[in-house]
């Protein structure tokens, strides 16, 4: 307290202004620190918050590529083989005529009209009785869907159908369950009855705070991909695909 006096006549003090003391040097820089401490926990929970959301978002979209590309892959092996029978016709062809490690061709005759070949409603070339699922063995390539011979040259029949695959792995099995080694022969190809799939989907884009040092085995126990210390989120899905049409 700042206090201001002056002597009357009579001898007296009178009080000529008052006023409060302002903050010290030392008192301001404690308020600086505190203030700084304080933006910069308040900036790291943002950060935090939003690398949770970022995690959040990568693991929804791996879910998502995953559930509804191996649905698709699973229903179209599941109608490998399949032929409708017709009074007085010979049976179209079908089952597998590619049965690789990474790709794999079916033929059906979804339609029961004898053939593996059809054409749509406006009389152009589509095949859904003959498809190809297949990937180039380039980690973050996508797995592919052919509709073969259903487009003329350039041959634009071919969709993504998975993005961003680290490894893709089919195992075919006989009856009694036992491996068929892949490529599978033409000749004993009539044997499929189950395909194993194992797929290795990654995130699109890298997760510097997170380091990938995980294996990835199919359902043979079979190393297919490993993390390498990288930056990807990965998940693997495997199934097992009951070939209902073959055998009968």
């Amino acid at each position: 307290m700042i206090i201001l006096r002056q002597k009357t006549r009579m001898g007296k003090n009178i009080v000529l202004g008052s006023g409060s003391a302002g903050f010290s040097l030392v008192e301001l820089m404690v308020v600086l620190f505190l203030t700084a401490i304080s933006a910069i926990v308040m900036y790291r929970s943002y950060l935090a918050m939003q690398v949770g959301v970022e995690v959040q978002a990568r693991e929804a979209e791996l879910h998502q590529n995953m559930r509804v590309g191996i649905d698709r892959l699973a229903e179209s092996l599941r109608m490998a083989g399949y032929k409708p029978f017709q009074q007085g016709m010979p049976s179209a062809e079908t089952g597998f005529t590619v049965a690789d490690s990474n790709t794999v061709r079916i033929t059906t005759d979804f339609n029961g009209d004898n053939d593996i070949v059809d054409s749509n409603f406006n009389g152009e070339p589509f095949s859904d009785d003959d498809v190809t699922f297949a990937w180039s063995g380039l980690d973050g390539a996508p797995l592919r869907r052919n509709d073969n011979g259903a487009c003329p040259p350039p041959n634009e029949c071919w969709q993504n159908i998975i993005p961003n695959i680290s490894s893709l792995n089919f195992v075919y099995l006989d009856r009694n369950g036992s491996v068929l080694t892949a490529p599978v022969a033409l000749g004993i190809m009539t044997d499929i009855r189950q395909v194993e799939v194992a797929v290795v989907v990654r995130a699109s884009a890298e997760d510097y705070s997170y380091t990938n040092g995980e294996t990835y085995n199919n359902l043979q126990g079979t190393l297919l991909a490993f993390g390498n210390n990288d930056n990807f989120r990965r998940r693997l899905v495997t199934a097992r695909v009951k070939i209902r049409n073959m055998g009968l």
